[in-house]
């Protein structure tokens, strides 16, 4: 389902896993969604650890999993699973599958 954002129709995108894999995933939405008028910019990016998220947040790096590549603005890391979903029309599970 969309979700209207002033008066326009989006997707709102998640990634499910903030290791490597969900970080470099979460960078490629970011870089793409801002082309798509279909899409918010704004990517959510669920990571476990919370300090880890405040990391991410502040310094735009996942600096744990993905060390001196520098993550867009537009990716907000959130350690609350169920806010990192909220809203979300798209999500994108990058979880390892021992985890799962």
């Amino acid at each position: 389902t969309f979700m209207p954002i002033n008066s326009k129709l989006v997707h709102r995108v998640c990634v499910v896993g903030g290791g490597s894999w969900g970080t470099t995933v979460a960078k490629l939405v970011s870089e793409n969604t801002e082309r798509w008028p279909e899409f918010e910019p704004l990517v959510k990016l669920w990571v476990h650890d919370a300090a880890l998220a405040a990391t991410i947040n502040e310094q735009h790096e996942n600096t744990k999993y993905l060390p001196g590549v520098k993550m867009p603005d537009a990716v907000v890391a959130e350690a609350d699973l169920s806010a990192a979903l909220s809203l979300a029309t798209l999500v994108i599970i990058a979880v390892p599958h021992e985890f799962l």
